[in-house]
C-alpha cells in the first residue's frame, strides 16, 4: 500500500540500510543527543531483499513510503528504534524501544508477536539482550554489553512476518586505559647518509580497560635522551585508527643510538615505551665479521652435492650492532666445492650452502672465503664512535685490499685470490688514511674511498670417510697382557682420513691426516676381560685436527685367557671399519 505524505518526516524502508545511514541523512535534535535520554535511532529498516516497494521517493507533494508491516486493518505500520544513552560503555546496560506509528507519525499499537533480538555481539557472548516486554504502543528489551566495543548491529524479527528482518545499530566506547608498544620496523636503521635505511616506524596500540582497541583518539611522541644528537621525529602526534594503532616515524641523526620513543594519551595520563631503535654505523667494521660452519669436516671426498654444510657470517658494526638488513655478503671456494655465491643479512646475520663439486684439493682443505663493504677499525678516544681527531688510526688498523694465498702463506703472490676494491686490476696495500663514513678527522680522511673490503675465511675438511686410518697408536700394541684380577689402561690412539697430504701443526696428535667426518662413530669392545669407563664416541660437528687421544681400560678376570680387543670406526655413509689387538689375560 502506497500513500503520500504532504508534510514528509523521512522513514527509510529500504533494504540493507541501517540506522547510521538515518543519522547520517536527517541528523538528530539536541534532545535526541542527550545522554541521559533516549537516543532516536531512526526508523527500523527491512532488510529482505524480495520487498520491492521498499524504497522511498521524494516528489513535490510530498514522499511515498512502503512498509511491509500491517496492521489488522492492512495498514502499513512502521517501526522506530529509542536506544537510550547512546554511546555505551562497555559492561553496561541500556533499553531499546521500538515504536508503532501508521503513515500520518501516530502511535500505534505493536504488530507481531514473539519478537526476537540478536547481533553478532550476542552470539559472541560479549552481550546479551533481554525481552521483550510489550506495553500499549511499545515493545522493550534490556541489551547489556559484557565487553563488546564498537558498533554492534540488532537485528530483530517477529514470526508474523518472517520474510523481513530489522536492524539498529548500538554504539559502545571504550576508555583508554592503556597504551601497548605493538613493533618498530625495521629495529635497526643506518645513520644518515651512510647508505642504508634511515627511517622507522614504531607503531603502538590504545587498549582500553577490557583490551579492546580504542579509535581516533590523539597520542603525542617524544624521543628520551640523545641530547646533541640530530636523530627526530617525522611528526610529534598522531590519532589511533579504527584498529587502535597509532604510529611514529624516527629519522636516523649522525650519530650511532639506541633509542627509545614514548607514546602518552593525555586525557588518560596513559604512557609506553618503545622497544629499543638501534641507530647503528650500518657497515661492518674490520675485526666485527666472522665465519662459520655447523660441520667442518664432510665425507665429501669424490663425491658430489652432498653430503652439505651451512656456513654462516655474522656482521656488525664497530660497537657490536648488527648491520643493517639487506647488507650483501659475498662467497667463493676456491679449493674445492661450490657455494652460493651471496646471502643478505637479516638481524646481522645469513647463511649460505657449500657442496662437493668433484674437486679434490690435495690436501682434502676446502677454504671458503667470505668478503663484505665495510669501514676499517680505530681507537675510539673520545667516545662518540666517529673517526676524528684525537683517536688513533695506525698500520695494524690501515687494510689493504683482501686476498686468499694458495700455498697457504701469509704473504701475497702474483697469482694469489684477492678482491679488487678499486678496480684498478693490481692488490693494493693499505693507503695510510681511514676508509669509512662520516670521517670527521681533519688529516687521515680518505677523500675518495669510503669502504674497504673484509673478509672472513673458514676451512673445510673434505674427508676421506672411506679410509679410517689409526694415526698414532700410542700405547696401544699387540699383544695387550693384562694380569688376572687387574687393569691395564691403553691410551693416545688418534685417528685420521689418512690423506698423506695433509700436514697439521703440533700438537695435533698426528703430523698428516685430516680429521675423520662429523658423526663418525668410534668404539671399543673386547673378548677377553672387561672394559671400564668410556668406551665409545662420536666426532663432533666442529673438529680442527685428527681426533683423540682414545683409550680404554681393560679389566682380567680370576681366570687365563686369550681374545680380541675391537676399534670399531663407522663413518656415515661409508663400510664399518674395524682394528684388533690381541688380549692375553695371565
Amino acid at each position: 500500500m502506497e500513500f503520500v505524505n504532504p508534510s514528509p518526516k523521512l522513514r527509510w524502508a529500504a533494504p540493507s540500510l541501517v540506522f547510521a545511514c538515518f543519522i547520517g541523512l536527517v541528523g538528530c535534535s539536541s534532545s535526541d543527543n542527550n545522554r541521559s535520554g533516549p537516543t532516536k535511532i531512526g526508523t527500523l529498516t527491512p532488510s529482505s531483499p524480495s520487498s520491492s516497494s521498499s524504497s522511498s521517493a521524494s516528489s513535490s507533494s510530498g514522499t511515498t513510503v512502503t512498509s511491509p508491516l500491517r496492521d489488522a486493518q492492512g495498514n502499513p505500520v512502521f517501526v522506530e528504534a529509542n536506544i537510550v544513552n547512546q554511546p555505551l560503555e562497555p559492561h553496561a546496560s541500556t533499553a531499546v524501544h521500538l515504536n508503532f506509528t501508521n503513515r500520518n507519525g501516530n502511535t500505534v499499537q505493536p504488530v507481531g508477536t514473539g519478537w526476537k533480538a540478536t547481533s553478532e555481539c550476542i552470539r559472541d557472548g560479549l552481550a546479551e539482550i533481554v525481552g521483550p516486554i510489550t506495553n500499549e504502543n511499545q515493545i522493550s528489551f534490556s541489551y547489556t554489553t559484557f565487553g563488546c566495543v564498537g558498533s554492534d548491529v540488532v537485528t530483530f524479527t517477529t514470526p508474523d512476518f518472517p520474510s523481513f528482518s530489522y536492524s539498529s545499530e548500538i554504539f559502545i566506547e571504550d576508555k583508554v586505559s592503556f597504551i601497548s608498544w605493538e613493533s618498530t620496523e625495521p629495529g635497526n636503521i643506518a645513520i644518515a647518509g651512510s647508505g642504508g635505511p634511515e627511517r622507522s616506524t614504531i607503531t603502538f596500540r590504545l587498549n582500553g580497560i577490557y583490551g579492546s582497541s580504542v579509535a581516533g583518539q590523539r597520542v603525542t611522541f617524544r624521543i628520551e635522551g640523545l641530547a646533541g644528537d640530530t636523530i627526530r621525529l617525522v611528526e610529534t602526534t598522531g590519532i589511533s585508527g579504527s584498529d587502535g594503532l597509532v604510529r611514529a616515524h624516527v629519522l636516523s641523526g649522525s650519530m650511532p643510538n639506541v633509542v627509545t620513543v614514548v607514546a602518552r594519551h593525555e586525557e588518560s595520563g596513559a604512557e609506553a615505551l618503545s622497544g629499543g631503535l638501534v641507530i647503528s654505523t650500518g657497515l661492518p667494521s674490520a675485526n666485527h665479521f666472522h665465519i662459520g660452519l655447523d660441520k667442518n669436516s664432510l665425507n665429501a671426498w669424490n663425491k658430489l652435492n652432498t653430503p652439505e654444510a651451512s656456513v654462516t657470517v655474522v656482521a656488525t658494526d664497530r660497537v657490536g650492532n648488527p648491520v643493517v638488513d639487506g647488507t650483501a655478503i659475498n662467497f667463493v671456494s676456491i679449493d674445492g666445492g661450490y657455494v652460493t655465491p651471496s646471502c643478505t643479512t637479516e638481524n646481522g646475520t645469513c647463511s649460505v650452502q657449500w657442496k662437493p663439486d668433484g674437486r679434490e684439493p690435495a690436501n682434502g682443505r676446502a677454504r671458503i672465503f667470505a668478503t663484505v663493504k665495510g669501514t676499517e677499525d680505530f681507537i675510539d678516544r673520545n667516545g662518540n664512535n666517529i673517526f676524528d681527531d684525537g683517536d688513533t688510526f695506525d698500520a695494524t688498523h690501515d687494510l689493504g685490499e683482501p686476498f686468499l694465498s694458495r700455498d697457504y702463506s701469509e704473504n701475497y703472490q702474483p697469482d694469489d685470490y684477492f678482491i679488487d676494491t678499486n678496480r684498478n686490476k693490481v692488490r693494493d696495500d693499505g693507503d695510510g688514511l681511514w676508509n669509512g663514513l662520516n670521517c670527521q678527522h681533519t688529516s687521515l680522511c680518505s677523500p675518495d674511498v669510503k669502504y674497504v673490503d673484509l673478509a672472513a675465511i673458514t676451512q673445510l675438511f673434505i674427508s676421506q670417510g672411506n679410509n679410517p686410518t689409526i694415526c698414532s697408536t700410542g700405547t696401544f700394541a699387540s699383544p695387550v697382557v693384562v694380569p688376572i684380577n687387574s687393569t691395564r689402561s691403553l691410551t693416545g690412539l688418534y685417528l685420521s682420513d689418512g690423506n698423506i697430504n695433509a700436514e697439521n701443526q703440533a700438537p695435533a696428535g698426528c703430523a698428516i691426516g685430516n680429521p675423520l667426518p662429523s658423526g663418525t662413530q668410534i668404539s671399543f669392545s673386547t673378548t677377553a676381560g672387561t672394559l671400564e669407563g668410556i668406551t665409545s664416541w662420536t666426532v663432533e660437528d666442529i673438529v680442527g685436527a685428527p681426533t683423540g687421544p682414545y683409550g680404554v681400560t681393560l679389566k682380567g678376570g680370576s681366570t687365563a685367557t686369550t681374545g680380541t680387543l675391537t676399534l670399531r670406526v663407522s663413518v656415515p655413509d661409508e663400510q664399518v671399519r674395524e682394528f684388533y689387538w690381541d688380549v692375553t689375560i695371565q
